[in-house]
């Protein structure tokens, strides 16, 4: 947990956090302990949290956890501050499912993660409505230009894009999203501060620079495994409230997050193909077997119970009063503004005001951000 996190948290959730990192680490940086090792070791202590570790080091071959004869508690306890301090300094922050800040909409999915590390923005994955992009890593030019134009699209309606930061569609589209200035998570199978794939440096740093946030259950550099890749896919589909596949072969790890996202009970939207291209027997089959076609990107807001937001430059204002025009010039100023303070600027009594909202709700040129604010829809 870096500085600025730990002085955030409570004390009895600080020492939760080092908990869980030590667990972390001891299980897999220090001695890499498998699943039925844990259990072992579980079944013996009665919790996780009654483990007596220095025992565990002494007598570490009745759970069949092999050490080599330089490791001891003393080196693992040492080691271990090193690794925080790392943390730290890198600037990663930590997520457990306790905490307030954990993604709320992953705290009830099958195998929700126990810890997530994280750089950037990650206060916004309980803020926006999210949908997950994901795709082949070899599209067709037709597939990565849906893949940039959908996430552009649910940029400019204040929607989040979720992907995972690979080459092909979601390269595609977190630039869609960066293309508006909308907020955009890589949720990544390796640790956080591990750039994967190489070529994609450059997008890595513009996610963090514009607001967005990398996401993993791994922190700093750490390598990924090859199972790591399908399994960070529930994650990529449980942060969502929708995924859509752009294009997927018949073997593609995108119909996992498919898989994933219809069993957390999550919309799934698969792009038609070409019945005699690669790319879209994936889709095709999601399709086959019950995605919603992805003919329209109006669809997956129609499904998030947004409203399509009118392009402005097909928006007619000359009906308007000078007074709406007025308020309406704020309410594109800001975007997002208390209705009192939006009065103040164009200096309206009360009764005056709430015509012109009313007119300017019934118009569709905005809606309520809250109770007391007013968001722009041009």
């Amino acid at each position: 947990m870096n500085n600025r996190q730990s002085d955030r948290l409570k004390s009895e959730d600080r020492v939760m956090v080092e908990a869980v990192l030590w667990d972390y680490f001891i299980g897999h940086v220090f001695l890499h302990i498998n699943k039925r090792q844990w259990a072992m070791l579980v079944a013996h202590f009665g919790s996780k949290a009654q483990i007596d570790w220095q025992w565990v080091f002494q007598h570490c071959h009745a759970f069949g956890i092999r050490m080599e004869c330089s490791q001891s508690y003393a080196k693992a306890k040492a080691a271990f501050e090193d690794f925080k301090q790392q943390i730290d300094r890198m600037g990663t922050q930590i997520l457990l499912p306790k905490l307030r800040d954990f993604p709320a909409s992953l705290r009830l999915i099958a195998e929700s993660p126990k810890v997530l590390f994280c750089l950037g923005e990650h206060t916004l994955l309980n803020k926006k409505k999210l949908v997950s992009i994901v795709g082949t890593r070899q599209p067709s030019a037709y597939g990565l230009r849906v893949a940039y134009d959908l996430a552009a699209f649910l940029a400019r309606h204040d929607v989040g894009v979720v992907s995972g930061l690979a080459s092909g569609i979601d390269t595609a589209a977190h630039k869609g999203a960066l293309s508006e200035k909308g907020f955009t998570a890589a949720v990544v199978a390796t640790g956080v501060h591990n750039v994967y794939p190489k070529a994609n440096r450059t997008l890595y740093h513009a996610i963090l620079e514009s607001g967005g946030t990398m996401i993993s259950e791994k922190p700093l550099v750490e390598n990924a495994r090859r199972y790591d890749f399908p399994y960070r896919n529930r994650l990529i589909s449980g942060l969502a409230q929708a995924t859509v596949v752009i294009e997927a072969s018949h073997k593609s790890g995108s119909l996992i997050t498919a898989k994933y996202a219809a069993e957390q009970g999550r919309d799934v939207f698969a792009l038609p193909g070409n019945i005699y291209a690669d790319v879209s027997k994936g889709t095709n089959q999601l399709i086959f077997d019950g995605a919603v076609p992805l003919v329209d990107f109006g669809d997956i807001l129609t499904a998030l119970d947004l409203k399509t937001i009118p392009n402005s430059s097909e928006v007619s204002l000359a009906h308007l009063s000078e007074t709406e025009k007025q308020v309406l010039h704020y309410l594109k100023k800001y975007n997002i503004i208390e209705i009192e303070q939006l009065r103040t600027l164009a200096n309206l009594d009360v009764q005056t005001m709430h015509a012109v909202v009313a007119r300017l709700l019934l118009e569709d040129f905005c809606t309520y951000a809250s109770l007391t604010s007013l968001q722009c829809l041009i």
